[in-house]
């Protein structure tokens, strides 16, 4: 059995009993959503980018263990700043569901739709006959929107004034795509009601144009590459950062986070997810800070 070493000394004993008690391999990476998860703060907002000072605190007693902290989010990677400059470090990012990685400041990963799916899922809604809009965000953190003056375009315009997403241009989606050199990572349908069955009428699309489809929110379904989503996002930062499957540890609170719930056995979920969501962590949590104690005490044990 290979045991930890602090400096030149070596515990095997205390390695023995950390293995044997906890039953666990060393956290090495902790991947976090960001909307109902790290910027959900106990009070009914699922996205307040104030983190408090205690979050703040133990992320960084992450990192002072060795343990790399990596946001995954639907959101564009440009959020990961807001982040960055409270903590007082730069993160690796998963952005997009994973259609954008970035490592150490570096765009590692992107991942793109074509325009003709757009197109082509524009006139199946409206075939359908549901009221939508449809989103599309770009590598560039560009986000354009069918109807500029809906009450979502100002949500959004919110956010880019707030730091949160890089631009949002008022220029109406259907146009903007035909002068864009940019192809979108991925496309949201946004719906007022009937999420559900829209996304049960729109499987025979998802089979046609082999694409992906899950729901982040109550009005977000989320259009992506095949077999793209924040486990294969994590799957690039294990392989840059030599990490095994059982040293990463994540936690999330909706459908769009489901592949990395189901893929790593550390897996912690929100105690607020719906119940579909909620049987795929491992352990239920009210806050990521229970998520971040835990494994920090486990790797004080294993230490």
């Amino acid at each position: 059995m290979k045991c930890l070493k602090k400096g030149q000394l070596c515990f095997p004993f205390c390695c023995f009993l950390g293995i044997i008690t906890m039953g666990e391999t060393m956290i090495k990476l902790f991947a976090t959503d960001l909307d109902g998860t790290l910027l959900f703060d106990g009070n009914g907002s699922h996205h307040n980018t104030n983190l408090s000072e205690t979050r703040i605190d133990l992320i960084n007693q992450l990192k002072q263990k060795g343990i790399h902290f990596a946001i995954a989010t639907g959101r564009d990677y440009f959020t990961r700043h807001k982040i960055s400059d409270q903590i007082g470090f730069p993160i690796d990012a998963i952005g997009s569901n994973g259609c954008c990685v970035v490592v150490n400041e570096k765009l590692m990963v992107n991942h793109t739709l074509s325009w003709d799916i757009m197109f082509k899922l524009n006139e199946e809604l409206i075939k359908l006959g549901y009221p939508f809009e449809l989103l599309t965000i770009d590598s560039e953190g560009r986000h354009a929107m069918t109807n500029p003056q809906s009450h979502v375009f100002f949500v959004f315009n919110h956010m880019k004034a707030n730091g949160e997403i890089r631009s949002f241009t008022e220029v109406p989606l259907l146009e903007w795509a035909k002068r864009s050199d940019f192809e979108p990572n991925k496309i949201v349908i946004v719906v007022e009601e009937h999420r559900d069955e829209i996304m049960e009428k729109l499987l025979p699309f998802i089979d046609e144009y082999k694409v992906d489809m899950f729901y982040s929110g109550p009005i977000y379904v989320e259009i992506m590459p095949r077999n793209i989503n924040k486990a294969s996002g994590i799957e690039v930062l294990m392989r840059y950062y030599n990490i095994k499957e059982n040293e990463v540890a994540v936690i999330g609170d909706s459908m769009n986070d489901a592949a990395m719930l189901s893929r790593f056995k550390n897996s912690y979920v929100m105690s607020h997810a719906s119940s579909d969501v909620l049987k795929l962590g491992k352990k239920v949590v009210d806050s990521v800070d229970e998520a971040m104690i835990d494994v920090l005490d486990l790797s004080h044990a294993i230490l």
